[in-house]
């Protein structure tokens, strides 16, 4: 059955005051309905409970790092463009310059990326050499930055990051643990690399590096110890 228009906005009429009146009573309805916050009982398990910590950490440090960086390396590269002179005589340090700088807070290590994006789609990488019992479990590429991990037959893993680095991408923020960490300069296959061995127990070591002939950043994470862990970047070709 048709309604006309005339006698259909006649028969759900309702004013902006009553309209007002009824959403403020359900309002009321569903307050009065929730439990006091002292009927409230729930307890979070420690492992939530440290990952929730953690996670409320690192998002501080990297807002205050991001603010505080930024500014730094501003005002980093308005003096050596004002001089000049560094950036004319040393070509390897300008190379880094251009691609990457390294700064660290508190526990925390910011990789702000200069120069502008490779033409192209990520290509995706494959692996030369892994330690035995290593296989491939997750993979997943985009075209700007990709995640593989892999896993043991021990339960130990290999997560490997990488992205393009250009003006405008997400800074990456390694977020080391409250252990002691002891940090190395190291080369992968003739690119910068840094070496972040974890004290810890069951923590896992960092390798970082880029290769800029294709403007990449790689990051590899494990309990491996340096030497495998170089090995197994020396031996990613890029597909």
């Amino acid at each position: 059955m048709n309604r006309s228009s005339e006698s259909y906005e006649n028969f759900i009429s309702f004013s902006d005051e009553q309209l007002q009146q009824a959403a403020y009573a359900v309002r009321e309805a569903l307050i009065i309905s929730l439990p006091e916050p002292d009927e409230i009982e729930h307890e979070f398990s420690a492992s939530f409970s440290s990952k929730i910590t953690a996670l409320i950490k690192r998002e501080k440090n990297q807002r205050n790092i991001m603010h505080i960086m930024r500014g730094v390396a501003a005002i980093f590269l308005a003096v050596l463009i004002g001089s000049g002179l560094w950036l004319s005589f040393d070509a390897e340090a300008r190379a880094d310059f251009v691609w990457w700088v390294r700064s660290v807070y508190e526990n925390s290590v910011l990789y702000e990326y200069f120069g502008n994006r490779k033409v192209g789609v990520l290509p995706k990488c494959e692996f030369g050499w892994l330690p035995d019992g290593y296989v491939k479990a997750i993979e997943n590429i985009g075209e700007e930055s990709g995640a593989v991990l892999f896993t043991s037959n021990d339960g130990e893993d290999i997560v490997f990051f990488y992205g393009y680095m250009y003006v405008g991408s997400d800074s990456e923020i390694l977020t080391v643990s409250d252990n002691k960490i002891i940090y190395e300069s190291v080369k992968v296959n003739g690119n910068s690399a840094d070496f972040y061995l974890d004290s810890g127990e069951n923590e896992a070591n960092i390798l970082w590096w880029i290769d800029e002939e294709s403007g990449i950043a790689f990051d590899l994470n494990s309990l491996l110890g340096k030497e495998a862990m170089i090995k197994i970047a020396e031996n990613i070709i890029l597909k």
